[in-house]
């Protein structure tokens, strides 16, 4: 009995951490200098991947490289599995971009379970 009882109070708490996303990597799995945060049920925003934009012009074309994953929330929080390519220069390739002028990146995630990272870059 007691011991059944220890087990809700844990799995309890776990629920708890979980449903405030103490349980779920803060980063997202990625790093960059403008982090916005990511919401618990839903979330998407963009950003920038560098922050120097003195004579920074963007250019006349866009590009973009994207990858995708699942995660497992609920024991060690790391991908299941992952497809695509985020890098710079699938995105410049996407574009026809040869000189990179500007890089942004794009999130967006759903319950902490699927995650869509975008790659965005500008340039001539």
């Amino acid at each position: 009995m007691a011991r059944s009882l220890a087990t809700r109070w844990l799995l309890l708490g776990l629920l708890a951490m979980w449903s405030t996303g103490c349980l779920l990597p803060q980063s997202g799995g990625y790093d960059a200098p403008v982090r916005p945060a990511l919401g618990f049920l839903y979330g998407s925003h963009r950003a920038p991947l560098q922050l120097d934009f003195r004579d920074t012009s963007f250019g006349t074309k866009k590009g973009t490289a994207q990858v995708h994953y699942i995660r497992d929330i609920l024991i060690t929080g790391l991908p299941l599995a992952s497809w695509g390519s985020a890098s710079i220069q699938d995105a410049a390739r996407d574009g026809g971009i040869t000189h990179v002028r500007h890089a942004d990146y794009e999130v967006m995630n759903v319950l902490g379970l699927y995650v869509e990272f975008t790659t965005i870059v500008y340039g001539d």
